[in-house]
């Protein structure tokens, strides 16, 4: 499988400038699901990364942007500033098609690749989620506490006075899982309920 891999990627890097959003984004995801992200010459994520941060005609959509950003958080090559900024650019872009899946898997790609960036999106498409809250399920609300968490876990402070956006978005959060508590599974619940744990929520009807 190994040989595959390195065969199919080396083809793929000389090709690179041929790949379109839906295929970055499923090659990403193939080798993060066959556990293979490591296994590949790191070249190939320079060249994938510099073919996104280069090509201004790529047609991005939410969900193969956001799925690109969540693979990349996983791969063993730190992903540059610039490449983030870009990245941050297309999706306030497109943010008008965005649903709630998407968001949650941006911010919470983004949190892990570039806080600043993260703050950026937040800023932007937290009032998108305030917007599309009543349609936000458990697995949207566990990727989105999980962002809070590491921007949490960045500060000394936790949370400051200015971070108004963050407060509402958590507040929001807090009373769409009480709505919907009785269709979490099991996986959401812990999730969320550590989350909520170490973001400082002690409403009793939050912990689910």
């Amino acid at each position: 499988t190994d040989d595959v891999i390195h065969s199919l990627t080396s083809r793929a890097k000389d090709t690179m400038d041929d790949f379109t959003p839906r295929e970055i984004h499923l090659s990403l995801g193939g080798l993060v699901r066959l556990g293979a992200v490591d296994k590949v010459d790191s070249s190939f994520y320079t060249r994938m990364v510099e073919h996104i941060e280069t090509s201004h005609e790529l047609k991005w959509y939410p969900w193969a942007l956001s799925m690109t950003l969540l693979a990349m958080s996983n791969i063993p090559v730190k992903v540059s500033e610039i490449f983030c900024n870009t990245m941050t650019e297309r999706a306030m872009g497109i943010q008008s098609d965005y649903e709630h899946k998407d968001i949650a898997q941006l911010l919470l790609a983004m949190s892990h690749l570039n806080l600043e960036c993260y703050q950026r999106l937040l800023g932007t498409f937290g009032h998108n989620l305030l917007t599309c809250m009543p349609e936000l399920n458990g697995k949207s609300a566990c990727a989105v506490l999980q962002s809070l968490v590491v921007l949490q876990e960045s500060s000394r402070d936790g949370f400051s006075s200015g971070d108004a956006i963050e407060r509402l978005v958590l507040g929001a959060i807090v009373d769409r899982m009480n709505e919907i508590k009785m269709l979490l599974n099991q996986e959401e619940k812990i999730c969320i309920s550590e989350a909520f744990g170490k973001l400082g929520v002690n409403d009793s009807h939050a912990i689910l």
